[in-house]
């Protein structure tokens, strides 16, 4: 073992610099605040034409539930996670014609935007997303059907 001070000296430095390393990537992070986005198609028929779209989970199916929606039946279609820094926006890609945009307002408030085909805005609302919490957002399509966006914050 060597108890050369200035061994000990070199090796105390290079553990604070790590540490301070660790520590600066991890408060970055803590500004941030992750979403998951659902893009569901809702319908009364039993299945759906795209044999692509499997049924929502459980957990999304709740959440209809709970909302005055007329469907009975709901297709996942496709499943996005990102992040949005603090003060930051981040717009996801849905499908070809529906995009969504997460912009951090103050504290836990965020603008959500719709958009629809040719990036035309279909909804923009302002609200307060808790960790664990879901906004639902959407309009109706051909033949008395649905495209709803399920944006849950998870972090």
């Amino acid at each position: 073992m060597n108890l050369n001070p200035g061994y000990i000296w070199k090796r105390g430095w290079a553990v604070l610099v790590l540490c301070m390393l660790a520590l600066g990537s991890a408060s970055a992070r803590a500004g941030d605040f992750k979403f998951e986005a659902q893009l569901v198609w809702a319908t009364d028929d039993e299945k759906s034409p795209d044999n692509k779209h499997k049924p929502v989970d459980e957990e999304t199916r709740k959440v209809f539930e709970n909302l005055p929606l007329k469907w009975k039946h709901f297709f996942e279609v496709k499943r996005e996670t990102s992040t949005v820094s603090k003060g930051g926006s981040k717009k996801m890609a849905m499908s070809e014609r529906c995009s969504i945009e997460i912009r951090h307002i103050e504290g836990q408030k965020f603008e959500v935007t719709l958009f629809g085909s040719k990036d035309k805005v279909c909804s923009k609302q302002t609200q307060t997303l808790e960790k664990g919490k879901s906004l639902v957002v959407g309009g109706n399509a051909p033949n008395k059907t649905a495209w709803l966006v399920v944006l849950k914050r998870i972090e």
